[in-house]
């Protein structure tokens, strides 16, 4: 009998999530909603496991403190197994002969080691750092408060009912809070690989004892992206808010606030710039969800590793853009290094175009019935609300919303979230076979 493909144990461990989370809150927190329909609670427990931030009308003002403790422990567990899985791809298609061979149960403990230390010292951080003013003066909400910026920025969960605990306009003067949601976001959107290859002492001894030893393909797709992202939008950003957000604002502030809002959409879910007569900008966030992620990370969109994909397009050498080979060029790539880069750089940009076919038919066709069923929303305004959902974390839930749109939103929540997984899962079965096939053989 065949051994079950590990991308299905995924799929069913993830809905097992959802089903546990729809059930704790429709039978034991139904007071926390002011409407208790099960199409609501369904929708809260979609978004919650898919590592999304809620916001809305539909909760009451007063929640109980157990009830965000479960819903931290929901988006734990959601990053750590999404988290291990996407290291597990990653070894099986990036990684050397060990590295293919370790199994889930590796990918599990590293992931969980390295989350449980980076969310330790991004709680302390904020503990430390959030004032009294920020959270009512309770030593309870703070420390609820620490606990989700902690745990949600890293896994670019956001941060649902922020005003319950936080009072925006404090935390909009607070740079140093800016400055750790920012580290703890850009951290958890470079994946785990990237985090352990960076800063783990056995690979920082490694190259201090060769110097020979380079970071590896993703790892510099990962670090040069994110740092090419930041600073470019950040700085489109300040030009464009200067007479708008940034406008009472010194240097230091605007910049502080422009790198804190480009890490936002990036994964995180609190902005605390509303640009609703600016779309311009609302754009460049959109922009920046689509593309600015890490790859193997829960940041969401299309990810740094598409632009792998539009690169390809147009680079002059066939060999590492198509894996063909004219009269030219030898036949395969030299040996050591430059070997391992052009592999590594076929298998990214088949991985990429897989993941752009698989996110244009799972966003175009709920968002197509969508636009039908919603006649009274504008296309502009639905087509943002998906792209929202489709590549970051911000879900607003009001107890009007019907159950047809609820669940097509919903389907675009989990499918936005995984959408890479998916893609790697295509593309290990093509590198299996030779990369024979692809989703995107004619382009």
């Amino acid at each position: 009998m065949k051994k079950p493909d590990p991308f299905f144990g995924f799929l069913l461990i993830y809905l097992g999530l959802i089903v546990v989370s729809f059930l704790a809150y429709q039978l034991i927190f139904t007071e926390a909603f002011v409407s208790s329909s099960s199409p609501l609670n369904l929708s809260y427990a979609i978004a919650l496991s898919s590592l999304t931030q809620i916001n809305g009308s539909s909760f009451s003002n007063q929640l109980p403190a157990s009830y965000q403790l479960f819903s931290l422990i929901i988006s734990q567990i959601s990053g750590i197994i999404i988290l291990s899985w996407l290291l597990w791809f990653y070894w099986k298609l990036f990684g050397n002969k060990n590295e293919k061979e370790a199994g889930l149960r590796k990918a599990f403990k590293l992931t969980i080691l390295i989350t449980l230390i980076a969310e330790s010292f991004l709680f302390l951080f904020f503990l430390y750092g959030i004032p009294t003013e920020l959270t009512d003066s309770g030593f309870q909400n703070k420390l609820i408060a620490a606990l989700s910026l902690a745990i949600n920025s890293f896994t670019n969960a956001g941060y649902s009912h922020s005003t319950m605990y936080f009072n925006l306009d404090v935390l909009g003067q607070n740079f140093i809070l800016q400055i750790g949601i920012v580290g703890g976001s850009v951290l958890g959107s470079l994946g785990i690989f990237v985090i352990y290859e960076l800063l783990s002492p056995k690979k920082l001894r490694e190259r201090l004892s060769d110097h020979s030893i380079d970071w590896s393909f993703i790892t510099k797709v990962s670090v040069y992206g994110t740092i090419l992202i930041l600073i470019l939008f950040s700085c489109i950003f300040f030009f464009i808010e200067s007479n708008n957000y940034l406008e009472e604002k010194n240097l230091m502030e605007s910049i502080i606030a422009s790198i804190y809002e480009i890490s936002r959409a990036r994964g995180f879910g609190l902005y605390l710039a509303d640009n609703v007569e600016y779309k311009f900008t609302s754009v460049l966030k959109i922009l920046v969800s689509i593309f600015g992620a890490g790859p193997f990370s829960t940041g969401g969109g299309l990810t740094l590793l598409s632009l792998i994909w539009f690169y390809s397009l147009l680079w002059k050498n066939p060999a590492y853009r198509t894996g063909r080979h004219d009269k030219s060029l030898p036949r395969r790539p030299p040996a050591g290094e430059t070997g391992q880069a052009g592999m590594h750089f076929k298998i990214a940009n088949s991985l990429a175009k897989n993941l752009i076919i698989y996110s244009l038919i799972t966003f175009c066709i709920p968002t197509l019935l969508l636009f039908v069923i919603d006649s009274e929303s504008t296309v502009y305004s639905s087509l943002m609300s998906q792209l929202e959902l489709y590549t970051t974390n911000l879900f607003i839930i009001k107890p009007s919303t019907d159950w047809m749109t609820g669940l097509i939103k919903g389907f675009t929540i989990i499918a936005g979230r995984i959408g890479f997984m998916v893609a790697c899962f295509i593309t290990l079965r093509k590198h299996k076979s030779g990369f024979s096939t692809d989703l995107m053989e004619s382009i």
